[in-house]
Parts: C-alpha cells; sequence; structure tokens
C-alpha cells in the first residue's frame, strides 16, 4: 500500500538544463541533461537522504508507437534506440551554490516494465541509476544526469522524458521536458541553425561541403554596423541593389568617405578586369599578369616611395597620363613602342630600346618603311650628347702672317672651317711671296686655325675664320 504522508522525496522536481533543443541532422552529437532538484526549501528547508536502494529510472520515446495510437508515428520520439544504446549516462550532485561533487552511481540501461500501455512501454528506452555510496541532498542542491553524444533524424517537434524516483517507502513519477528537435537552436542571446550556438549568430555545417549556408532572396541586403552613426548605405552587401554586380558598401559617414579595407598579406586574387574609377594606390612589390586599364591615375609606392610597375605577359594601359616618378625599366631587348595601332606605320617604327635591332641603344623614327622613316627634335635650348654638343660653331679672329690660334675645340670633334675674311683689308695680291694658306691644326688635344695669308697691312691685321666641330661620334 502506498504511503501517503508527506516525505521529503514529495519536494523533489525534476527540470531540463539549459534551453533544452536538440538538433535533428543526424550527425551533430547532442546533450540532454536532467536536474531532479531538492526544492524543500520552505520555512525549515528539508534534505532529501539518498540511500544506495534508491532509484531513478530516467527512459524517453525512441518506437514507433506513443500512447494507444495503432499508427506509425514518431512525432514524439527522441533518438533511435540504437543511439542510446551506446550511451552510458553520467551522474553528479551539483550544489546550491553550483559546485559538484563527484558520487560513484550505478548505471545500467533499462525499459520499464510496469507501464499499464504497452504501446508506450515497447517505446521507452533508458537507464536505472542508484549511488553506490548513500548521501544526503541538501535543500537547493540537483542530482544532475548527463545524456550526452547521441545524434538523431527525427522529424521536427517536441519530445519528453519520463523520470521516476523510487524508495522502499514510496515512489514518484514524472514527465520532463518537452525537449525541442529542431534544426534551429537558441541558447540565451545566441542562435545556431545546425549547430550548438558559439557567437550570437552561429550557422554549422556539419556533414556539408560547398553547400550554401545561407541566402538573401531579391535584391536586399545585408548591412553591417547597423546601429552606428554611419550614411544610410554604408556598410551594406548586397546582389544588384546599386548597380548590374554585387555591390559592397564601404564604411562611412557619407558617400564621398567611404572605405573597404581588405587583409590579405598572402596576396588577393581577381580573376576578371579590374576597372578603378577613381585613383589606385598599390604600396610595395606587385605583378600584374593581365591588363590594366584605368582611367585615373596609377600610382605605385614602396615604403613611401613610388616604385617601379612591371607588367607581365599582359598590357598596361593607360588612358591618361602614367606618371613615373622614378626609373621606369624595361627588362631585356624589349622596346618601349609609341605609335602602336597608327594604321601604316612600319612594324618597328616608333620603337626604343635596348641593343635590340643593332649593338646599341635603338631608336627607331617614325614611318611607313625602312626609307621614309623620320625623328624630329626641339631642343631649343640645346641638345648634347654625353653631355656634349654635338655640333660646335664658332668665329675666331686670328693674325696672319703664319700664326696660329687655339679654337677650344678638342680631338673629340672632327674640325671644318666654314669660311673666312679678312677684316677690312684685302689679299695683298702685289708681294711676289703672298701664299694662301688656312686650316685646322691639332696641337696637342687641342684643335688650332693657322693663317698664312698676307693683307694690305703688312700682314699684321686680323682675318675672321669660322670653324666647325662636329662630335666624333657622329660621324
Amino acid at each position: 500500500m502506498a504511503d501517503s504522508s508527506w516525505q521529503p522525496i514529495d519536494g523533489i522536481f525534476p527540470s531540463i538544463a539549459g534551453a533544452g533543443t536538440i538538433l535533428n541532422d543526424g550527425s551533430a552529437a547532442n546533450n540532454i541533461w536532467v536536474d531532479v532538484s531538492n526544492n524543500n526549501l520552505f520555512s525549515t528547508p528539508v534534505d532529501l537522504p539518498v540511500a544506495t536502494d534508491t532509484e531513478i529510472y530516467l527512459w524517453f520515446v525512441t518506437g514507433d508507437k506513443q500512447g494507444s495510437s495503432q499508427e506509425q508515428d514518431r512525432q514524439w520520439a527522441l533518438a533511435p534506440q540504437g543511439e542510446l544504446s551506446i550511451i552510458t549516462p553520467q551522474v553528479e550532485v551539483i550544489k546550491a551554490d553550483g559546485s559538484s561533487t563527484a558520487i560513484d552511481w550505478n548505471v545500467t540501461a533499462d525499459a520499464p516494465t510496469d507501464v499499464v500501455d504497452q504501446a508506450i512501454a515497447k517505446s521507452l528506452y533508458g537507464w536505472k541509476m542508484s549511488p553506490k555510496t548513500a548521501f544526503s541532498l541538501a535543500a537547493g542542491a540537483r542530482i544532475r544526469i548527463k545524456v550526452n553524444g547521441f545524434k538523431t533524424k527525427m522529424p521536427n517537434g517536441p519530445s519528453v522524458g519520463y523520470l521516476q524516483y523510487k524508495t522502499p517507502a514510496k515512489t514518484r513519477g514524472f514527465t520532463v521536458g518537452p525537449v525541442y528537435k529542431t534544426s534551429l537552436i537558441q541558447q540565451g542571446q545566441q542562435v545556431g541553425i545546425g549547430v550548438q550556438p558559439a557567437v550570437p549568430l552561429h550557422v554549422g555545417a556539419q556533414g556539408k561541403n560547398k553547400e550554401v549556408l545561407a541566402r538573401i532572396d531579391g535584391q536586399n541586403a545585408l548591412e553591417l554596423g547597423g546601429g552606428l552613426a554611419k550614411h544610410e548605405n554604408c556598410g551594406r552587401i548586397g546582389y544588384q541593389i546599386f548597380s548590374t554586380g554585387l555591390d559592397i558598401s564601404g564604411a562611412g559617414t557619407n558617400q564621398a568617405d567611404r572605405r573597404v579595407t581588405v587583409w590579405a598579406d598572402a596576396g588577393t586574387q581577381i580573376t576578371g578586369p579590374l576597372q578603378v574609377d577613381r585613383d589606385l594606390s598599390v604600396k610595395g612589390p606587385s605583378l600584374f599578369e593581365g591588363d590594366i586599364k584605368g582611367n585615373g591615375k596609377l600610382a605605385v609606392m614602396s615604403n613611401g616611395y613610388f616604385k617601379d610597375i612591371v607588367a607581365v605577359d599582359g598590357t598596361l594601359y593607360a588612358n591618361g597620363y602614367l606618371l613615373v616618378k622614378e626609373d621606369l625599366e624595361l627588362v631585356g631587348k624589349n622596346t618601349a613602342h609609341f605609335g602602336r595601332n597608327i594604321a601604316g606605320k612600319g612594324d618597328n617604327a616608333g620603337k626604343i630600346g635596348y641593343q635590340t635591332f643593332s649593338d646599341g641603344l635603338d631608336i627607331v623614327g617614325a614611318g611607313t618603311r625602312g626609307d621614309n622613316r623620320k625623328i624630329n627634335l626641339w631642343a631649343e635650348g640645346g641638345l648634347r650628347l654625353s653631355n656634349q654638343a654635338p655640333i660646335v660653331y664658332k668665329t675666331l679672329s686670328v693674325t696672319g702672317n703664319s700664326n696660329t690660334t687655339p679654337t677650344g675645340i678638342y680631338d673629340n670633334y672632327n674640325v671644318f672651317m666654314g669660311g673666312f675674311r679678312a677684316v677690312n683689308y684685302d689679299i695683298n695680291e702685289g708681294r711676289v711671296d703672298t701664299t694662301f694658306q688656312i686650316w685646322p691644326e691639332l696641337v696637342g688635344n687641342q684643335w688650332n686655325i693657322r693663317v698664312d695669308l698676307y693683307n694690305q697691312a703688312s700682314g699684321q691685321k686680323s682675318w675672321q675664320v669660322v670653324v666647325i666641330g662636329v662630335l666624333k661620334q657622329l660621324c
């Protein structure tokens, strides 16, 4: 006969610890913790004695038939029996202050035998637990049963557990739950989709590989930085919401100061064309293997200085100015090509290269063929070769009577006379010993002009001689 008088066992209260949700994707390892609490917390708290003959039974629905239903109905099933049969629950005592105490328990698999409805009896599976050593469960403390590591594919919906607390004097039975089977788990301020959440929104990928895990339909956007002082479109990522492409709107307070920063220390790869409508600044060594087309500036810097631009296996296009503030280097015997795509131009016309066609620096003029190529130089301030004038023109005043005058032109030039005249005097043709000689001669390493012409002033007057020196490198 059952004892109807009050006993401490009447103050126990079983419940699910935590959110009471599990993932039913068939791959996630789920945990259910059931607490059996001593709720004898009235004016005089009462401890609950737990003897070695105390038995705690915990069962869950696993089979096809629940209640009196004669149809297969697994909506209430928690997990297949095969998943629960490989688990041995862990049992511990949690004190009122939250600390735990390790107590050894005897845990064995169990199915109920005294359930009136045999359909329910056949669908339940669980465990029988009893302590190996007697102890007292203080008011506010709880026995925690941990069922860890099972998987399930049972349909979305609730399931319940059945708990029986049995002593030789009295037995109490409870339902525990519900436990919700779902692909969406909420724990406090965290939500997990297919996973126990570790962050505010956590999308799991167990058993998945290269699949779509999140989707925003239509021309809608994901907005970052909500609640901050920013422009209404800043921080948005969307499909064709502002253009015909995938739109990423940077951080900022207005359209003029929006910014996107990409941290990719090992590199960033763009498989298609890159269009930059404003300035493009590249800091550090950069390798471009395809075409670069820009309507603005291309500035390449390293350590605060402008550096070289290298186009490999492609073309570097500049529809505007290309500003190079340091050396512009062409590797090997490649050329700088001017006038590209001009109709009728010779193949090599407009090219400048290092030993491309000869053993020197080659400059090929503009033209349609080899016999009409031209090079025009505008050098109003002077033209220099090896820092020397290519052609020197001088008018010298030379005294007659076989005198020589230095020209200031040295032996790296070939010297020619362009003309001569007596200054206000004529040649004295009346002298029988009159000679008519004027020529350049090399004295040391400097060209001199010798004049052997007598004039009517006894040979003592000067002559003007025009001297032209041509740099030997041009001859």
